[in-house]
């Protein structure tokens, strides 16, 4: 997460966070991050039914072994290795001066890429540095932004940035 962000009475602080499955038997991996991921959005910070959160535990879930724990991993600026079938890209992005892209605002300063759905570190690169530029601010055709999650996407492929650790 780039930002510091609630869940209903859970208060998340920017970083990356792992996220522990309740059972083999319920989720998966990918639906559990993407659950999280709609959690975050949620502008009230409320769960759709029927979830529920126990925030002293980070755990939400459906039933005692349907649901996930979240966990923050690291001092702030993420993981090693993302998850949701990302592939973190080498070296870091700069970005010399405050910016925003949509409704993302992106700061000044090193950013990591990640990769999904078979786009490439390079094509990543090339498109934030492109919509960085965009005069309007606005994305191209074809793309949408996740703010919350700084996650760019068309169709099955994207990129998510990140604030260096």
């Amino acid at each position: 997460m780039l930002n510091n962000d609630r869940i209903g009475s859970l208060a998340l602080r920017r970083g990356a966070y792992k996220l522990t499955l309740l059972s083999t038997k319920g989720l998966t991996c990918t639906q559990a991050a993407q659950r999280f991921a709609e959690f975050l959005d949620s502008p009230t910070g409320s769960l759709p039914s029927p979830w529920v959160l126990n925030a002293a535990t980070a755990t939400f879930s459906t039933s005692a072994s349907n649901g996930f724990k979240v966990e923050r991993v690291g001092g702030g600026g993420g993981g090693r290795h993302p998850s949701n079938g990302f592939t973190r890209c080498g070296p870091t992005f700069s970005v010399l001066h405050n910016d925003r892209i949509g409704a993302l605002r992106v700061p000044k300063g090193r950013y990591v890429v990640n990769v999904f759905g078979g786009l490439t570190c390079p094509q990543a690169s090339t498109l934030f540095r492109a919509f960085l530029n965009r005069p309007s601010g606005d994305l191209p055709s074809g793309w949408t932004l996740n703010a919350q999650t700084a996650t760019f996407k068309r169709g099955t492929q994207g990129f998510q940035i990140e604030p260096a650790p």
